[in-house]
């Protein structure tokens, strides 16, 4: 009983916070250019829902994406570069971009950020070693 409500608390503080942060940017970006004549709350209110709903699909679709590439571009590399590391490395960025798409909207609140994370940190070792191998090259 108590846990579905500190559920709802913390997805209305989710919300409250993921609009404001956007509020904030939308201000700044209209301040940089100067934007004279501001949007409607409705057009803000369809903008920001828009960019919370389709803002991991899009990532999940972008992470599917390089990973494709990543992969190919792995195999095209000479014999000395660490191929299997970035091979590796696509292929994770191709499954972590089906989970979230598969999981979706779930696992936007929370795979995005750890997957993120593990996809960056192999893809820069992956590209750490084609520095290495193109030094000793």
């Amino acid at each position: 009983q108590n846990t579905g409500r500190l559920t709802a608390i913390g997805l209305a503080g989710f919300a409250v916070t993921a609009v404001m942060l956007m509020l904030t940017i939308d201000n700044t970006i209209n301040r940089v250019f100067r934007v004279q004549r501001r949007r409607t709350l409705l057009q803000n209110v369809l903008m920001y829902w828009t960019l919370l709903t389709l803002g991991p699909v899009m990532i999940g679709a972008s992470l599917i994406g390089s990973g494709l590439v990543r992969t190919y571009l792995s195999f095209q590399l000479p014999e000395s570069a660490p191929r299997m590391a970035i091979a590796i490395s696509g292929v994770l960025s191709l499954l972590l971009g089906a989970v979230i798409l598969a999981q979706w909207p779930v696992s936007s609140l929370w795979v995005i950020g750890a997957f993120l994370g593990v996809d960056l940190f192999f893809a820069g070792m992956s590209w750490i070693g084609v520095g290495f191998s193109q030094k000793n090259a």
